[in-house]
């Protein structure tokens, strides 16, 4: 695991300035990350909300962080389908160097009854983002998520089944979130997976949690990692931090040391 990238998602300090209602300040929160421990992050978006590729990598540079993938989503459906925004920001990426994006998507507005033809129509979907990204040089690994038509390890197979060469960004929380034993896809599908987000999941609250305070088996996954050769980045994640981000951020980090010694 030496190759390994360890990053965070900057979905928690967006989480908690939307919270708080606080400003965005992209070069403090880059600081904040890189002070919590971690030397990349995930980020998503376009030049619409972060300005040109080059003020982006200088913020960077200036807080000595790498970004390991970069965040997109993709609609259910062709009514409408969202292509235009996807591509600028798969474009976006590719401006930064960014060769791995990480998508989300297959959302029904909370419809959990699903039938062949979502599947069908949703791998239309992404299938078309896959090769955008492809043409950029780029792989996109499908992230299954809490809440669309693909969270279960027999989604993930039933998806995959239109899309053979689909390669997957797994989630620890959200599987655990649907009563799924990430090590069951881990194993299952360990030659597409080529990124991870750890995240835990505290049961009895029903609510992500950081590193080491939910029930998720990380250690299990942390050896599964080890045995499986895999050397994609690992992305820490919290939804909603009850306290400051880089709190947040930096018990997790701390958590992951004992488990990587």
């Amino acid at each position: 695991m030496s190759s390994t990238v360890i990053a965070h998602h900057l979905m928690t300090w967006h989480g908690w300035l939307n919270k708080n209602k606080l400003p965005v300040d992209t070069p403090a929160i880059l600081a904040e990350v890189k002070a919590a421990g971690y030397d990349a992050i995930e980020m998503g978006g376009d030049a619409k909300a972060h300005g040109s590729a080059a003020v982006l990598r200088q913020q960077l540079a200036t807080a000595g962080v790498s970004i390991a993938a970069w965040s997109g989503g993709v609609t259910a459906n062709p009514w409408p389908a969202n292509t235009d925004s996807y591509r600028s920001q798969f474009d976006f990426a590719a401006e930064l160097g960014i060769t791995l994006i990480v998508i989300c998507g297959g959302f029904l507005d909370g419809r959990r009854t699903t039938y062949e033809a979502d599947y069908r129509l949703f791998a239309e979907n992404l299938g078309a983002a896959q090769d955008w990204a492809k043409r950029n040089g780029q792989t996109l690994a499908f992230h299954p998520h809490k809440g669309c038509i693909v969270e279960t390890l027999a989604e993930v197979d039933r998806l995959i089944r239109y899309l053979p060469r689909l390669q997957l960004c797994v989630d620890t929380g959200h599987l655990a979130a649907v009563g799924e034993d990430p090590l069951l896809c881990l194993d299952a599908h360990a030659a597409r997976v080529v990124a991870l987000h750890l995240k835990d999941y505290d049961k009895p609250s029903n609510r992500f949690a950081e590193l080491g305070r939910g029930q998720v088996d990380l250690a299990a996954v942390m050896a599964w990692s080890k045995r499986s050769g895999f050397t994609g980045p690992m992305i820490v994640e919290r939804d909603d931090p009850p306290m400051p981000a880089g709190e947040s951020a930096r018990i997790s980090r701390e958590h992951l040391r004992t488990l990587l010694a």
